[in-house]
């Protein structure tokens, strides 16, 4: 077993971490501001966020440099159980689906200080359509050979990201670095922590073993994520330990967090075929996150029972929530995966990312 690090998460070195955003990624973006081409890192941004696979000569030389450097794994990384976590993802990709765009994604946007950079990066560059295909990408290659090129072309938008709010006069020092360490490290065990949590409250149960392996999976992808090794997370308790105080130290509601869930339920709704979906995902997310986040993040009765609005036939046309049992938001999760991925195959993203698929 490897050694627990959570021994070292005080608040005196969380806070730190809240200083320091992903030096390799940053350094590669830097040099293109100290020649101040700042013009540069503008296209840059553009032509990540409309390229999966952006080719080389699209790219500046020492940007091109950083891409293509390898990452290797952390020397407790234990390829079998890296297999396996594949083998967990691959048997309950649906449901997983679900719960990332559901659960995951905006229990992110609970973080006041992390949403104020996805907020700003959005309205610039992206889309709240084209975030939930990246998001979806993102994940399928931490469980697949294309961590590497995915992941490092995220921490890329990320870096140039930072850079170009620091540069605009017009960042909050209050909310510390863009996208830092700890906000990184946030949303890595938003996935390693609180998937399995919203499996097992649609009624999916894993082994201990199964997530473990999941767990070890997605934590052996943290240097081609870009965080430091002191952040990442050895074993489920530590997962927990690490989610609880991120959650203590960074959540509380606010106008951008609301804005990003609100336009991610109204974007699931336009990518899900069809109407049967219509409201789903308000539904599904004010289950997943549970009363006190959902509200946190705005999905109080009142937007909760505008986005519902239209009846669906899983509601049973009603507005209420109805019991909340697992089998029948299991269910619903199941389907609604299944669909999600066939709407993100054909969403229209205004670039040339790849349909999410498998």
């Amino acid at each position: 077993m490897t050694p627990s690090c959570s021994a070292q998460w005080t608040e005196a070195f969380l806070d730190s971490m809240r200083q320091v955003g992903d030096p390799p990624a940053d350094s590669a973006v830097a040099v293109l501001l100290r020649n101040r081409e700042v013009d540069a890192v503008h296209l840059l941004m553009r032509t990540l966020t409309e390229n999966e696979d952006p080719p080389p000569e699209a790219l500046p030389g020492v940007v091109r440099e950083f891409v293509e450097r390898a990452d290797g794994l952390p020397s407790w990384a234990d390829t079998a159980k890296i297999q396996a976590g594949r083998a967990v993802f691959e048997r309950n990709r649906a449901a997983i689906l679900a719960v990332l765009m559901c659960g995951a994604l905006p229990l992110q946007y609970a973080s006041k200080k992390g949403v104020q950079a996805l907020q700003r990066i959005e309205k610039l560059y992206s889309n709240p359509r084209r975030r939930c295909a990246e998001a979806a990408h993102l994940l399928v290659s931490l469980f697949s050979q294309g961590t590497v090129s995915t992941a490092r072309r995220q921490r890329l938008i990320h870096a140039a990201g930072r850079a170009l709010l620091l540069h605009s006069g017009k960042w909050d020092k209050d909310w510390d670095q863009p996208l830092n360490q700890e906000d990184l490290a946030g949303w890595q065990v938003g996935l390693s922590h609180g998937i399995p949590a919203g499996l097992a409250k649609l009624g999916v149960e894993l082994s201990p073993a199964e997530v473990d392996s999941f767990q070890h999976a997605v934590h052996a992808a943290a240097p081609a994520l870009g965080i430091q090794a002191d952040l990442v997370p050895r074993s489920a308790e530590d997962a927990a330990i690490l989610a609880g105080h991120f959650q203590r130290r960074q959540f509380a509601t606010c106008s951008e967090g609301r804005e990003m869930t609100r336009e991610l339920a109204e974007s699931l709704d336009y990518i899900l075929p069809g109407d049967r979906f219509d409201g789903a995902a308000a539904e599904l997310m004010r289950y997943l996150l549970g009363d006190e986040h959902a509200e946190m993040v705005g999905l109080g009765p009142k937007l909760w029972k505008k986005l519902i609005s239209a009846p669906s036939r899983w509601l049973g046309g009603g507005e209420e929530h109805g019991p909340r049992d697992a089998a029948r938001f299991g269910s619903l999760a199941a389907d609604f995966g299944q669909a999600l991925r066939v709407g993100l195959a054909h969403v229209e993203r205004g670039g040339n990312l790849p349909a999410f698929s498998g």
